[in-house]
């Protein structure tokens, strides 16, 4: 092949080349119009919600104060600067119900012998009961409905707690937790968090390393279908939550960790009981949380100036017992108080769309 023929080969290659990446381009952009038109149009809708716990579901009890947003302007500060999409259906737990039974009382003197205390309790009422230690200054309040307690041991002078680790007092706390079975795998596998703080009788203040004088440690339930958080009415907060303090060993005269306050409240949710159920359309939970229809969970009920930078789904759970564990929106961001100072903002809105079943 001589040179002339080899320019003209080549001057053809690149035509039919151009032509051929030039098909390729167009075919490919083709298949990608008829795929996104074939998942329009073929995509199966969503699961219909069942309504298995009955067409009428108890209306959450969120015992907060609502927001008051009249006289806010409100910014949806977003990544992307718009609502999050949402699941259309989500399921509401069963709790179990508190009962008394027979062996109730037994039960309820077992797990105080597991926190060694030996004395006959003082009954407060039909269904608590209150057990003391004069020697280690501590007292165990329990009710035999649902055996959540709190125990609290009289610190007056807690050493400072400047070498304490925050990991070792969340372990301190699972151990002694687990050690007498209250340690479920919901709570074993949940998050945990730990904080310095400082204590006077019953006052709990966040306190830097330097002069704090115990740990805060909560034990979250692990988040419902792994993405759901459970949040208490403050978002920060736990049901489960221990002081741990240093205090002089009676066997030496180096400091040991000891818990001396735990708050314990865990309810028992049965995964197979459940029911799904619609979720408010996110246009409509936004245009609910600027109506004032949603409970401030952290900072103010009203601000001049509010960013909402997220808005997810998660669970409510409370102190007192509720039939059901239903969904929430959280509505989360910074906002300038009446101080003019912009501080963390949380609320909370109930999830689920109030209609009936289609018949």
């Amino acid at each position: 092949m001589n040179l002339s023929e080899m320019s003209v080969f080549f001057r053809k290659l690149v035509k039919w080349g151009g032509i051929l990446l030039v098909l390729l381009i167009v075919g490919k952009l083709a298949w990608n119009e008829i795929s996104a038109y074939w998942i329009r149009t073929h995509t199966p809708p969503p699961t219909p919600p069942n309504f298995a716990l009955g067409n009428k579901i108890p209306k959450l009890q969120i015992n907060l104060a609502n927001t008051n947003f009249s006289a806010t302007k409100i910014t949806l500060d977003t990544i992307d600067g718009r609502l999050p999409k949402t699941t259309t259906v989500i399921p509401i737990y069963l709790v179990s119900k508190p009962t008394v039974t027979l062996l109730s009382f037994d039960r309820a003197q077992d797990i105080a012998k597991s926190l060694s205390f030996t004395s006959e309790p003082k009954v407060i009422s039909e269904t608590e009961f209150r057990w003391e230690d004069p020697t280690s200054n501590r007292t165990l309040n329990l009710k035999t409905t649902d055996f959540n307690f709190r125990l609290v041991q009289d610190n007056s002078n807690p050493k400072l707690a400047i070498n304490f680790s925050e990991a070792a007092a969340i372990a301190n706390v699972k151990n002694f937790l687990s050690q007498r079975n209250l340690l479920p795998v919901e709570l074993s596998e949940g998050s945990a968090s730990a904080k310095f703080v400082s204590i006077a009788g019953e006052t709990i203040k966040n306190a830097p390393r330097s002069s704090a004088n115990a740990v805060l440690v909560e034990l979250f339930r692990q988040p419902i279908e792994t993405k759901y958080p459970v949040l208490t009415k403050n978002a920060k907060e736990s049901l489960v939550r221990a002081v741990v303090t240093l205090q002089k060993s009676t066997q030496s005269n180096v400091p040991v960790q000891t818990i001396t306050e735990i708050k314990y409240t865990h309810w028992v949710i049965d995964p197979a009981k459940q029911g799904t159920y619609p979720v408010k359309p996110i246009e409509l939970a936004w245009q609910e949380f600027k109506d004032n229809k949603s409970y401030s969970s952290i900072g103010s009920e009203n601000y001049s100036e509010l960013d909402v930078t997220d808005i997810s789904l998660g669970y409510f759970s409370s102190e007192e017992y509720q039939e059901m564990i239903q969904p929430i929106f959280i509505f989360t961001g910074r906002g300038i108080n009446k101080q003019g100072i912009r501080e963390e903002f949380v609320s909370f809105l109930p999830a689920i769309n109030t209609v009936s079943p289609v018949k």
